[in-house]
């Protein structure tokens, strides 16, 4: 069978090279329609309850695209009449924008935020701008100042406990250009904010705007990283005629047009984050090219044609190329199971690109060999090892020179395999860092997070939703004491920093009625009394005072707390806490029930808890279709045992590796960590697959492995260092997140070269599978 397929290839050589140049240039008109955003509905689990209570209420509460802006004096407060002016003008210029939700943009500007006063007969409610205008005067500046200070629902809150500091909440819309909203909120800040204001801003949007910002540098990685790999082509592939050293390159961009043309058709939204994957599928297929080129050069030395040394390395190569790119494959397709979308869609397209490469690879690089009339250099072209080559077959001699040896191989592993295992058992699901871990520690995202959580209480929002049963919910009593009692039990969560809800004004209201006696700062026994004073402040007010708090009808509510940071820890705590409250606590259910959650530090937790959930099965999934895979074209169960060993080590060292990194295991890495369980496995196919052809012919194990170390463990050597120099250039990306996945899957690619090159041969002499014998 595989003898006819090259056959074929080769004698219609011609028309499947214009059928592969016309669906070239098809898809390479479609990479137009592929666009490059985040959205964030795409990477969340729709179906999590989570993350529908936060689509059902988002619209009402605000949702997870909250972005904070603080506004620090250099030198004394804020409590001066030019920076006063200048918190209003920024507070507008990002409330008028036309991406923001402008009623779910607060400050202490905003007429929505007021003061609560008690006064002869009644309360005085009003804006702390009174009518929208800036304090000018001494007196209303100090005015400003006592009201801030002797309001504990404002002060810590939209103004720093030490009065240094005023904060914006602002909340955008879903989908929205993240990069021109950075630049436009780069230029507010450098027209209004002078010499006299530092501005820190956090939350979603900032941080895929400095993501965005920093994209334009992936094209210089890309450049290096194919100026690297070239050299190390040049050098290793020295004596190959020079049409065919670029040519795994030039495959590797054919594929990548493929891949990108496909998402075109089916108008595939790349997130900026993923941008890895792609390099990662066309070092995959180098790598894949390489191997073969390296064989054909073999082939050529004994049969001297062109033509048929491109047959005979088609048949001997085509079942091994094509099952070590279906188990590649396989990783992308089984993250197709994950319930997030992007994921879902991600898994199927980019199997789908990697699996194209059977073509690329696998009848492609033959077709090219056969129209190559010389494609080895004379006076290169001897028989015989060069530099790399002897080593490794000493390497091979070593190892079958003394059973010693292969009892030292098999320690190493076994210590390693059990050191990697016990780490592994501590890879936390979630964020590890405080700030965000897709951005170095010291960049000016990370740098102004902390500056916020320091002067406020906190820039990741968790949203509770009190859904309500009837109308006038929130104005039971009951119903407040029992938010009251919740957020004094979410007071104990590890990073909690503060609270907001109903309560809170509800009891400032009560206090100043009763001439700010503090005894008096409770909630009203009675629901007429929560009623009136709700009644006094909206007639002082104006609508969508409460809009964070409750909806019109008081039916439906919102408890807003803020932590410090969004750790995959903290949040799992404040979760856990909160469904303890929930279970234990006396709840009102005739008028409501408590939903969890909203907010960024919600979605979050929903996403946590389904990576944590798919993170080993992806991971059991991939490793069983993978063995499968390499079972099935060789009839041989001891065959995919061998490869599954080598593979399960790499990925547990992998694991081991991110623990002492401190990189969590998230939904940007979840798809990478999947590529890599079947990453490298086709290191040790090619070296099996030799083993079995040198057996074949030598009927001797210890020969047939010398042989392989000194050929195709050479190849998979230079195949190894020509991926890991391709994706290693990720490490000098501005985006942690992007710099520590290049350098995860770049040391993954090296165990599983260790494990192709050491482990494969020595299980192979220690088992003798039948199925190379009897081929």
């Amino acid at each position: 069978m595989i003898k006819k397929i090259a056959n074929f290839t080769i004698n219609y050589r011609f028309p499947i090279v214009i059928f592969t140049i016309l669906v070239t240039l098809i898809l390479a008109y479609q990479i137009r329609h592929v666009s490059f955003r985040t959205v964030l509905g795409t990477t969340l689990p729709l179906k999590h309850p989570y993350v529908q209570i936060h689509i059902k209420f988002m619209e009402i509460f605000g949702g997870a695209n909250t972005m904070l802006i603080g506004l620090e004096a250099k030198n004394g407060d804020i409590f001066d009449h030019k920076i006063l002016k200048k918190i209003k003008t920024i507070t507008d210029e990002v409330k008028f924008h036309p991406d923001a939700i402008t009623s779910q943009v607060i400050s202490i500007a905003r007429k929505k935020v007021k003061n609560i006063r008690g006064v002869g007969g009644g309360l005085d409610i009003q804006p702390f701008y009174r009518g929208g205008k800036v304090p000018e005067t001494p007196e209303e500046v100090k005015r400003l100042r006592e009201e801030i200070y002797s309001n504990e629902a404002i002060r810590g809150y939209f103004v720093s406990m030490d009065g240094t500091a005023a904060l914006i909440i602002s909340n955008f819309k879903e989908g929205i250009d993240y990069h021109k909203l950075f630049k436009d909120l780069q230029k507010i800040i450098k027209d209004v904010a002078g010499d006299d204001l530092n501005v820190y801003i956090s939350g979603r949007p900032m941080l895929l705007g400095w993501i965005y910002n920093n994209n334009p540098k992936s094209v210089k990685i890309f450049i290096g990283s194919l100026i690297a790999e070239m050299i190390v082509l040049s050098i290793f592939l020295s004596r190959f005629n020079w049409a065919l050293i670029p040519f795994p390159l030039i495959l590797g961009l054919i594929n990548a047009v493929w891949g990108l043309g496909i998402m075109g058709i089916l108008r595939f939204n790349l997130d900026p984050l993923g941008l890895v994957i792609p390099f990662v599928i066309g070092a995959r297929v180098i790598s894949h090219s390489v191997q073969l080129t390296e064989r054909f050069g073999e082939d050529y030395l004994k049969l001297k044609d062109s033509k048929e040394a491109a047959k005979s390395t088609l048949e001997t190569m085509f079942v091994p190329s094509s099952t070590s790119i279906i188990t590649d494959a396989a990783g992308l397709y089984i993250i197709s199971i994950v319930p997030i979308p992007l994921l879902q869609i991600l898994g199927i397209i980019a199997g789908t690109w990697l699996l194209s490469a059977i073509v690329g690879v696998s009848l492609l690089n033959p077709i090219v060999f056969s129209y190559v009339k010389h494609p080895l250099k004379l006076r290169k072209s001897e028989p015989g090892l060069d530099f790399l080559g002897r080593i490794l077959h000493g390497a091979g001699v070593w190892l079958m020179e003394k059973k010693r040896n292969i009892a030292i191989v098999l320690i190493v592993w076994l210590i390693i395999f059990v050191v990697s295992i016990g780490l592994s058992t501590k890879l936390e699901v979630g964020d590890p860092h405080p700030g965000s871990s897709l951005l170095w520690p010291e960049s000016r995202y990370n740098t102004d997070d902390k500056n916020l959580n320091e002067k406020f209480p906190g820039t990741n929002p968790l949203f509770v939703i009190m859904q309500g049963k009837h109308n006038d919910v929130l104005k039971e009593p009951r119903v407040l004491n029992t938010v009251e009692a919740f957020q004094l039990k979410m007071r104990e969560c590890a990073g909690f920093g503060g609270t907001e809800s109903l309560v809170e004004i509800i009891k400032k209201l009560n206090r100043e009625f009763h001439e700010g006696d503090p005894k008096w700062a409770v909630i009203p026994n009675t629901k007429d009394d929560i009623a009136f004073y709700i009644f006094m402040y909206l007639s002082k007010g104006e609508p969508g005072d409460f809009d964070r708090y409750s909806d019109l009808k008081y039916k439906n509510g919102n408890i807003i707390y803020y932590f410090k940071d969004h750790k995959g820890s903290t949040i799992k705590n404040a979760v856990d806490k909160a469904k303890d409250f929930l279970n234990e606590y006396n709840i009102p259910r005739e008028h409501l029930d408590f939903k969890l959650a909203g907010g960024i530090m919600g979605v979050t937790a929903a996403v946590n808890e389904v990576v944590g959930k798919y993170n080993h099965l992806i991971l059991f999934l991939a490793l069983g279709v993978i063995y499968i895979c390499c079972v099935i074209p060789y009839r041989s169960l001891t065959r995919g045992f061998i490869l599954l060993v080598s593979l399960i080590t790499a990925n547990f060292i992998s694991m081991a590796y991110m623990v002492l990194a401190k990189m969590g295991m998230t939904i940007n890495v979840l798809p990478v960590a999947a590529i890599g369980a079947g990453l490298g496995v086709d290191y040790g196919i090619y070296m099996l697959s030799r083993i079995g052809d040198e057996y074949n012919i030598l009927k001797d194990w210890k020969k047939s492995i010398i042989i392989t170390f000194g050929t195709t463990g050479r190849a998979v050597v230079v195949t190894g260092i020509t991926v890991i120099v391709g994706i290693i250039f990720w490490y000098f990306s501005d985006l942690r997140f992007q710099a520590e996945i290049g350098f995860l899957l770049a040391f993954l690619l090296a165990m599983n070269v260790f494990g192709a090159i050491f482990l494969v041969p020595t299980l192979t002499y220690l088992i003798r599978p039948k199925f190379l014998v009897d081929r």
